[in-house]
């Protein structure tokens, strides 16, 4: 077959336009970062680049969940230190008191600290984060008081009506962000025993001194329960614990998660700079070139036309 000076001009032609769309697809690539700007252009990658962006949210839901607990259950866990510190202070009031040496004076001065350590734990108790009651045990007043004076206020009757606020911190992985004093499956919230020993310690104090054997009797009474009541409320406090050990782990494996996820995505919508750069470099020459050898054959053609 005779190769005319037309087939050598469509040959350099297409050879010019190819090289002209591969020069474009780089240029595109290498101004925006990505291999493609709308799902038709590669509607494989753009599912998977949808379903892996999906998965990088809800991983980011989760670590915002796991912020927010981790938060408010330190929150919790200082509270509680400070009930525990309380319930200790007014043991060792409990041990000062029952002295059978003890004054009026002495024992109006105890009185006045068992007072102050009263109202620090009711503080506590009433503590609050983000406007929400830490210890509330009824949804429908999470902004309410929890102890007030000799009870509490904000608390069911039984283990059974407590209420319980989980949040999602990881697939198939949930905390409960609020302590309510039932968690150990009492009858009585340990919050209630806490708040009832402390009480029975300042009426114990109120029979005045020096003690009598009765009075003696009540306060060893009492000191038991301000014992029992620390009990409780440090099995509250690993309760707490448990729950934050739980979402360190799951943080862990959200940020192994969300830097896997992170970096498969990159591998899809992103592009390889490197490698555009090279292709850019060589759609170029191959561009320079096929102008060049175009321009040739157009002027033999032309030389051709001339001498016909």
């Amino acid at each position: 077959m005779r190769v005319t000076p037309m087939m050598m001009e469509q040959q350099m032609m297409t050879q010019t336009q190819n090289a002209a769309n591969v020069l474009d697809t780089a240029q595109e690539e290498e101004a925006t970062g990505l291999p493609f700007q709308n799902p038709a252009q590669n509607p494989d990658s753009a599912v998977t680049t949808i379903n892996l962006e999906a998965q990088i949210q809800q991983v980011s839901t989760y670590q915002t969940n796991q912020t927010n607990a981790e938060n408010q259950l330190n929150a919790s866990a200082d509270a509680l230190n400070t009930m525990i510190s309380a319930l200790n202070q007014a043991q060792s009031l409990a041990v000062e008191a029952s002295n059978a040496t003890l004054t009026p004076t002495n024992e109006g001065d105890i009185g006045r600290q068992v007072t102050a350590l009263q109202n620090t734990l009711m503080s506590a108790m009433n503590a609050q984060y983000n406007g929400v009651s830490l210890f509330a045990a009824n949804p429908a007043n999470l902004t309410g008081l929890v102890a007030s004076g000799a009870s509490i206020v904000n608390l069911p009757t039984t283990a059974t009506l407590a209420y319980s606020n989980p949040v999602s911190v990881g697939p198939a992985a949930a905390v409960a962000i609020n302590i309510n004093g039932f968690e150990m499956g009492g009858a009585t919230s340990a919050f209630q025993t806490t708040l009832t020993a402390m009480n029975d310690l300042s009426t114990a104090l109120s029979t005045g001194a020096p003690m009598t054997s009765v009075a003696f009797a009540n306060l060893q009474s009492v000191l038991s329960a301000l014992q029992n009541a620390e009990t409780g409320l440090t099995n509250e406090q690993g309760i707490v614990g448990g729950r934050l050990d739980e979402i360190n782990t799951q943080k862990a494996q959200a940020g192994t998660w969300s830097t896997t996820l992170q970096t498969t995505l990159g591998t899809v919508d992103e592009v390889n700079l490197p490698n555009v750069t090279t292709q850019f470099a060589t759609a170029s020459q191959i561009m320079q070139a096929a102008l060049q050898s175009a321009s040739q054959v157009l002027n033999l053609n032309i030389w051709d036309m001339i001498r016909a």
